[in-house]
């Protein structure tokens, strides 16, 4: 069996073609992520993303897993451990709580 060297070139450029689009997207994210405006941006759309959350309502499961899918991605593309995902939903619990005393 022999390979072919062009084809082999083509597809070692394609992958490094999508790694360097990946890597360009991560920086993204950080760089959004890393200024004030952007951490509060970034924490609404887990919030409205319901990564704290579950379905109770069967009918609006499949829209709420929806939402819940794209913030879950947004927390891949920033690298999110399990400890930042716990720390959002504290940040948000301590929140709720200063709106009620208020």
């Amino acid at each position: 069996m022999s390979i072919n060297v062009q084809t082999a070139r083509e597809a070692i450029g394609k992958a490094l073609k999508g790694f360097q689009r990946r890597a360009a997207i991560s920086q993204a994210y950080h760089a959004v992520y890393e200024t004030p405006a952007g951490r509060t941006m970034i924490h609404d759309l887990m919030l409205k993303g319901g990564i704290l959350e579950t379905s109770a309502d069967a009918s609006d499961s499949r829209f709420y897993e929806g939402r819940r899918s794209l913030a879950l991605e947004i927390c891949k593309e920033l690298r999110w451990s399990e400890s930042e995902m716990i720390a959002l939903a504290r940040e948000t619990t301590k929140d709720d709580l200063e709106r009620l005393v208020e």
